[in-house]
C-alpha cells in the first residue's frame, strides 16, 4: 500500500479499537437526545473567581494505605461491592454495576491486566494498546477481557458517552453531548497508583448503579481519523488499478473531508471538556487532548496522489456545521 513520510505513529493521541468491539463501542444510531442538562458552561462559572487548583477534584481523591489493602481483601474475596452484567448503554456489551448503595470517595475495584513496560513492548507503550488498556507513563496495564472470580473489573467499566462513525458530518454537535453529559453521567475515577489503578466513586452512588467513566472526547475521534486514513489510502492503490477510476476517486474525495472534519472538530471544546472533567474529578484537565495538527494528514494523502490524479483541492471548512 501507498504511504507517505509522516508515519501514522506520530499522529496517534489516543487508543484505537473496532468499532465491532461488543465491550466498548455503542449504539451505531443518530445521538440520541439528552435528558440530562447539566451545561459545560455552569462548570465555567463554578471556576470563577477560584483558583483552578483547588478546584482540580480529581488530585483530592485520598487513597489511604489501609483502604487498598481492604479494597484487595475484597477482590479477592470475589468483588463484592460490583458485579458484571448488561450495560444499560445501547450496543455495549458488559458494564459494571455497584451491588449496594456507595459513598463519594469509597474505593471500588481494581484494574485487572499484565503489566507492560518500555522493554516488554519494544520500547514503546503507547503502540501496544488496545481495546481495554490503561496507560500509567512508561507502564501500560493490558486489560484483562474476560476476568473471572477474584479479577478486578476496572477494565470493563464502560464510556459515559460515544462519537461514532455514523455522527459523521455531524460530529460538531456529537461532541457537544458527549462534553456536556460528563457532569451528569461519569461517576467514578480510574487513579493509578505504583503500577496499580483503583476505581473510586466520585458521588453517592445507589445499589445497582452502572459505573460511567469518561475516555475523552476525542478518543473516539481518534479511531475515526486513522479508518478513515487508512481507507483513504486504500482508494489509492484501488484508484491505481481499476479500469474506471473515478469511483475510488470519489471515495477518496469523501474520506479526505472526513479527515478533515475529525481534524477540526478535535480542536474543539476542549476548555469545556477540561472544565467538566475538573469539578467532576473523574481526570485530571491535563488529560483532556489538545486535538490533532490541522492539515497534516490531508497533506500527506495529497502527496500519495500526486502523479496518480489531480483530486479538488481541499476546503478550509467541510460542513458548517464544524465552526
Amino acid at each position: 500500500m501507498s504511504s507517505f513520510s509522516c508515519s501514522w505513529k506520530s499522529l496517534k493521541t489516543f487508543r484505537f479499537y473496532d468499532e465491532d468491539s461488543p465491550q466498548k463501542s455503542l449504539s451505531k444510531q443518530s445521538v440520541p437526545p439528552r435528558h440530562v442538562k447539566l451545561r459545560v458552561a455552569t462548570c465555567n462559572r463554578a471556576l470563577n473567581g477560584k483558583g483552578s487548583a483547588a478546584y482540580d477534584k480529581y488530585d483530592s481523591w485520598q487513597l489511604p494505605k489501609d483502604g487498598i489493602k481492604h479494597l484487595r481483601q475484597e477482590v479477592r474475596a470475589g468483588n463484592p461491592r460490583v458485579e458484571l452484567g448488561a450495560s444499560t448503554n445501547p450496543n455495549a456489551g458488559r458494564g459494571v454495576f455497584v451491588t449496594e448503595p456507595v459513598k463519594e470517595g469509597q474505593l471500588l475495584t481494581t484494574y485487572c491486566g499484565t503489566r507492560l513496560t518500555l522493554e516488554s513492548s519494544g520500547g514503546n507503550v503507547s503502540d501496544e494498546l488496545g481495546d481495554h488498556d490503561f496507560g500509567t507513563g512508561s507502564t501500560t496495564l493490558r486489560g484483562k477481557v474476560n476476568p473471572v472470580g477474584k479479577d478486578g473489573l476496572a477494565q470493563i467499566i464502560n464510556d459515559q458517552g460515544a462519537i461514532l462513525m455514523s455522527n459523521t458530518g455531524r460530529l460538531k454537535q456529537a461532541k457537544e453531548c458527549y462534553v456536556q453529559d460528563i457532569a451528569g453521567r461519569c461517576n467514578v475515577a480510574l487513579i493509578p497508583r505504583r503500577n496499580e489503578v483503583y476505581a473510586l466513586a466520585i458521588r453517592d452512588l445507589a445499589e445497582g448503579e452502572e459505573l460511567f467513566w469518561s475516555y475523552g472526547a476525542n478518543w473516539w475521534l481518534s479511531r475515526m481519523y486513522k479508518e478513515h486514513y487508512l481507507a483513504a489510502l486504500f482508494c489509492t492503490e484501488w484508484a491505481s488499478v481499476a479500469n474506471d477510476p473515478e469511483p475510488a476517486q470519489a471515495e477518496f474525495m469523501h474520506r479526505l473531508k472526513c479527515v478533515q472534519e475529525v481534524e477540526q472538530v478535535s480542536q474543539l471544546l476542549i476548555n469545556e471538556e477540561r472544565a467538566a472533567v475538573r469539578v467532576t474529578g473523574v481526570s485530571r484537565p491535563e488529560d483532556v487532548s489538545d486535538g490533532f495538527e490541522q492539515g497534516l494528514v490531508v497533506k500527506g494523502l495529497y502527496d500519495v496522489v500526486n502523479g496518480l490524479w489531480t483530486p479538488q483541492a481541499p476546503t478550509s471548512s467541510i460542513a458548517g456545521n464544524v465552526r
